[in-house]
């Protein structure tokens, strides 16, 4: 970190800020304005970008230097909640800053730094404070703020928003469960441009004809967008070398148009359990005797050589002439298909 760009001048904080928002200056004839929480927020961060041609608004906490937070906290001590008071300034550098106080409530005082075209000061979206009365009901209370703070709660939370639609939505990493670091952050990574190209197409108005094929009110959900992706990419791939047309499902059509066809891990084409099964690799020991390492099964804690391809999960599996009588893993697949009767059920189709 020492040897990064503008260490030495503003410090590890607020330089990270600065490379952070370097890239959104490359944008013409818009205005780049640095929105950021009380890690990245101080006075430094927001004079250092005012002088780097950029707006900048930013929380501020524990890192308060040349911010009068001692004031701002005695001036709304006794305020209620939608109070604020603006103070303006001037940086060393020479950059015109302004600092804000807002009271959210009667017990919290929140503060921020900004340049001054960063936002206003005027009366914006208010604030939407539940609580519950003496019965148990929960009502909501409309609390003023000024503008530029409801603009910058409305961006505040959009790393949250992908990481919640990435983990919880999409959910690769369970479904993909591994043991391997490296093919758990590859991952990520798909995950991450998954959900960056589904929210593109959604700023960019692309999911109008999906909508009316899936009868979508709002938009298309993040499950059925990667399935048209990868439906896509797979078609793609498929064209450009022929040889990995084995390696498609068979239940892949090569029909673009027609995205309601299931892009599917399981084999539909019979009820046999064998495409399911895999079996760990078989080492030699120091005598050159073949043996397969084995594990222990999920389900009854016995050990096993067999585990699924669909979740690399160990389950109990009849190997050769050992006939033990646990069903572990035809249960598990019959659970498999189940859960995935339940879901086309849903309409997750792609």
């Amino acid at each position: 970190m020492k040897g990064q760009k503008y260490q030495k001048e503003l410090g590890a904080t607020a330089a990270c800020t600065m490379r952070a928002g370097e890239g959104t200056t490359q944008v013409k004839e818009a205005v780049t304005v640095l929105k950021g929480d009380a890690w990245f927020g101080s006075v430094k961060a927001a004079a250092a970008a005012k002088e780097r041609g950029m707006e900048a608004m930013c929380q501020v906490k524990s890192n308060h230097g040349l911010f009068p937070k001692e004031f701002t906290e005695e001036a709304l001590k006794d305020a209620p909640g939608g109070c604020h008071v603006v103070l303006e300034g001037q940086h060393p550098n020479g950059s015109d800053l302004i600092a804000m106080g807002y009271r959210h409530n009667s017990k919290v005082t929140l503060c921020f730094v900004m340049t001054k075209n960063a936002g206003s000061a005027r009366k914006g979206s208010p604030c939407e404070m539940k609580f519950t009365d003496s019965h148990g009901n929960v009502h909501v209370r409309l609390v003023d703020r000024p503008s530029a703070m409801s603009e910058f709660f409305e961006d505040s939370n959009l790393v949250d928003k992908h990481n919640q639609s990435r983990q919880h939505e999409l959910g690769l990493e369970k479904k993909w469960e591994t043991r391997d670091p490296y093919f758990r952050l590859t991952t990520t990574m798909i995950g991450m441009n998954a959900i960056d190209a589904w929210n593109l197409s959604r700023y960019h108005t692309l999911h109008t004809k999906l909508q009316q094929k899936h009868n979508a009110e709002q938009s298309v959900s993040v499950l059925t967008f990667a399935g048209i992706l990868t439906k896509q990419l797979l078609i793609k791939a498929m064209n450009e070398q022929p040889a990995l047309a084995n390696n498609i499902p068979k239940t892949l059509k090569t029909n673009e148009d027609d995205t309601k066809e299931e892009v599917s891990v399981l084999s539909d084409a019979s009820n046999n359990d064998e495409p399911h099964v895999r079996f760990y690799k078989t080492t030699k020991n120091a005598k050159g005797k073949s043996y397969a390492k084995s594990r222990r099964c999920v389900n009854c804690t016995k050990f096993s050589v067999a585990f699924c391809s669909c979740c690399n999960k160990t389950h109990c599996y009849s190997v050769g002439n050992t006939k033990h009588g646990r069903t572990c893993m035809a249960d598990h697949i019959k659970e498999m298909k189940r859960n995935m009767g339940r879901k086309r059920l849903r309409s997750h189709r792609v």
